[in-house]
């Protein structure tokens, strides 16, 4: 009878997130915002955050990314092709990046700055 408790005991106890995995690890459907405040939102390349902190824009890592508790950031100076800067959220009411309904989710929103061209809107939402 005891075992079964202490059983049921660690089962109860074990996390469900193992403590080395990065809370935001997923793949994020991503679009860019062209054209400012009444822009267009376009598809982009998938945003792949792995559980050890890798970062993967479509199918290349990123170089030395700048990864926080809840921001991530890389440069074109560490040899990425873009330069951006992101935060990661569970949840967002911004009507700017989401529109009148907002969502929730793993999610991110920042931006994205390509070589020879200004910052573009960015967002992601968990797959």
């Amino acid at each position: 009878m005891m075992m079964v408790a202490a059983a049921m005991a660690a089962c109860q106890e074990s996390p469900t997130e193992p403590a080395d995995q990065y809370r935001w690890a997923a793949s994020y459907e991503a679009a860019t915002k062209w054209g400012g405040v009444n822009g267009t939102w376009r598809s982009a390349a998938v945003l792949e955050i792995t559980a050890d902190r890798r970062v993967l824009l479509g199918n290349n890592y990123i170089i030395n990314p700048q990864v926080g508790e809840s921001t991530i950031t890389w440069s074109m100076a560490d040899g990425n092709s873009t330069n951006a800067s992101i935060q990661l959220l569970v949840e967002s009411t911004s009507t700017y990046f989401w529109g009148n309904v907002g969502v929730a989710g793993k999610l991110y929103q920042g931006w994205i700055q390509h070589p020879g061209e200004g910052k573009l809107d960015y967002r992601g939402l968990a797959r």
